[in-house]
């Protein structure tokens, strides 16, 4: 806190796990450790059913566990992080791959035949059905980029008040309106930038820049700043000087 300065700040938690708790909340950090358990479980499965050396299967555990340790101490950079998600599906499917082999060696070994279980949906499906999902997820944020990108370029007033507009493929984002802030308060834009800062913090309270815009703009009102300088010294209340003003 001293030595870089209470002005330095980081979006990345070092620890993939607690990155996605803190960006995805309580909803995707249980999702992503389900996933994990769900992974552990599959390698206990083909463990314990396993009586032979395995080579790809070994691979693949000694893998997936490497990443897991290193995912402790890393960033979710884009490169690195796809890694956990391709690992953890290869390590599930292999298990479900191997089912029949399990099914095989247990007929071989007792003398009966195991009844292999009906599998509802096929392999396809079950691929379309997340590729839907995941496209449903996906899609508006990626979308809501490219339309922002889009009016920057355009450098219009109007289609930048456009692609702020709320919408399922448009969703509200407080970097982008952050910018708009930004890009109307440097234009001599004081109405807009006050109307966009207003609309930031009434989107996410919990964002200390947005209060600090709210507070710098130049139509702020004394209310207005008094609010978010209460605002800024509780998101951050070891900072005893929250303004950066010099000493």
């Amino acid at each position: 806190m001293i030595l870089p300065g209470p002005e330095t700040v980081t979006n990345a938690a070092h620890n993939i796990p607690f990155d996605i708790l803190a960006n995805g909340g309580w909803p995707l950090f249980i999702t992503y450790i389900f996933l994990i358990v769900l992974a552990t479980i599959a390698i206990l499965k083909v463990t314990l059913r396993n009586n032979n050396y395995d080579g790809t299967f070994i691979t693949l555990v000694v893998a997936w566990a490497c990443y897991q340790i290193q995912s402790v101490i890393s960033i979710s950079q884009i490169g690195l992080a796809i890694w956990g998600w391709v690992l953890s599906g290869a390590v599930i499917a292999y298990e479900i791959a191997t089912r029949e082999l399990g099914i095989a060696d247990k007929k071989v070994n007792t003398g009966r035949s195991a009844k292999p279980k009906e599998q509802i949906l096929s392999a396809t499906a079950i691929g379309g059905i997340g590729l839907l999902v995941g496209a449903l997820i996906a899609v508006p944020p990626l979308s809501g980029d490219m339309k922002w990108r889009s009016a920057l370029t355009s450098t219009d007033l109007t289609q930048l008040k456009l692609a702020l507009v709320p919408s399922y493929m448009t969703p509200t984002d407080t970097n982008r309106l952050l910018n708009m802030v930004n890009i109307a308060e440097t234009s001599n834009l004081p109405d807009v930038a006050y109307e966009y800062a207003k609309k930031a913090v009434e989107f996410n309270p919990e964002s200390f820049d947005s209060w600090r815009a709210l507070y710098a703009v130049t139509n702020s009102t004394p209310a207005d700043k008094e609010l978010a300088l209460t605002n800024m010294k509780r998101l951050d209340p070891k900072n005893s000087n929250v303004l950066n003003t010099p000493k």
